[in-house]
């Protein structure tokens, strides 16, 4: 025994539980009214989990007045290559220190190196491939694409569907030297149209630049760390384990009053070929980028010829990481991305009238939320009928 007395407050909570149910209230606004998908937090279908990004971990820290630090715990430089590889390494570790008003509030640790795959090796074509390796003993993938003949000729380098102009004159070298071959593609209307098939495999060789990512290696070991110090010092943990737009607020048991929920304000719609990720997009390399737009135009090919249930198939065939994964999505429109996550409504006749049947706001909030989330979300003909009621209410108080 140290001799130090303990007593029964060191046991107790340091909120009351009304403060608790304030706070998390609180927490729910902020996620669903400021923090943006695709910027603050990215979704991958199949994960349940949304993953929270720098720019929404940043934001939580301002809206619970956190000072984030900064502290590297271990790292390794080894220029001239590790182990007797000739492959240089650099490894990095730091902890994340989360304050206010001097007192620690979370800390996460975090790390990175230049050997995880993403940064360890490129996909190139053939003819990108240094002189004196062995092609047989690398991997490989297919890289085929197709592209529409009008496009071509149009050659769009500037607005919605714009490209670089070197894209479309690798296409039309392609055609001259009878490189791609004829084909058709539907359009979104089901249209069949002309198009261009543009067989190609692509090899995956060593990074023959590692120095270059030794910056993005450092800021990627301390963005998990910032993120993992967040989700515990926030609390965050449990508001990113589902849909932002699935969570409820909850009523306190010595409040019986209801929280009525605030209108969310419209955000702007993401175009693609412009990721707002760019906390994960700017640690991609160019390939890596151009890689990624590839597979998005195969994806939204296949939207287009056989719909979004086909379409996310061959996404999830790609078998992309957490960050991939995230950048990816941010390259699909808002219609794109809603075709590919459709889901059916059910049917709300019994609940609307369980909903209008209700004698009081305690039976009313309890009653909305055993229903079905894909109807009660906001925005849908439910959470306006709840509102609706729960105003009706309040006025009659």
């Amino acid at each position: 025994m140290s001799g130090e007395l303990v007593v029964a407050a060191d046991f107790m909570p340091v909120l009351a539980i009304e403060q608790a149910v304030d706070r998390r209230n609180a927490m729910v606004a902020f996620v669903k009214q400021i923090m943006i998908e695709g910027s603050d937090y990215g979704k991958i279908p199949g994960i349940d989990k949304p993953t929270l990004l720098k720019p929404g971990a940043e934001k939580l820290t301002t809206f619970f007045g956190l000072s984030p630090e900064f502290v590297l715990e271990e790292s390794t430089e080894d220029w001239s290559g590790h182990g007797g590889t000739k492959e240089p390494l650099f490894y990095y570790r730091y902890k994340a220190k989360l304050t206010r008003n001097g007192h620690t509030i979370g800390e996460g640790v975090g790390s990175c190196n230049s050997w995880e795959t993403k940064y360890r090796y490129r996909w190139v074509p053939a003819s990108m491939i240094p002189d004196g390796i062995d092609t047989s003993k690398l991997l490989t993938r297919d890289s085929t694409r197709t592209e529409l003949d009008f496009a071509i000729a149009k050659g769009e380098t500037s607005g919605q569907y714009g490209k670089p102009a070197a894209y479309w004159q690798e296409w039309r070298d392609a055609i001259r030297q009878k490189k791609a071959v004829p084909t058709t593609r539907k359009s979104k209307a089901g249209k069949e149209m002309d198009a261009w098939l543009l067989p190609d495999v692509a090899y995956r060789i060593p990074n023959p630049d590692p120095a270059e990512i030794v910056n993005t290696v450092q800021k990627m070991a301390q963005k998990r760390a910032l993120v993992a110090a967040v989700l515990i010092g926030v609390n965050a943990s449990e508001f990113f384990t589902q849909d932002v737009e699935d969570m409820d607020f909850i009523e306190a048991k010595t409040t019986p009053t209801p929280v009525v929920e605030a209108e969310v304000r419209p955000q702007t719609e993401v175009k693609p070929h412009k990721p707002v990720t760019q906390d994960v997009w700017d640690t991609l390399t160019e390939d890596a980028q151009k890689w990624l737009r590839e597979i998005a135009d195969g994806v939204r090919a296949e939207l287009e010829a056989k719909g979004g249930a086909a379409a996310l198939k061959v996404l999830e065939e790609q078998g992309l990481d957490a960050d991939h994964t995230v950048a990816i999505w941010s390259l699909f429109d808002s219609t794109e991305r809603a075709a590919m996550k459709a889901k059916q409504t059910p049917d709300t006749t019994d609940a609307e009238a369980a909903i209008f049947n209700c004698a009081d706001a305690p039976t009313l909030v309890e009653a909305f939320n055993k229903l079905p989330i894909a109807i009660r979300r906001p925005g849908t003909a439910m959470h306006k009928l709840f509102k609706a009621k729960m105003q009706s209410f309040q006025g009659n108080a």
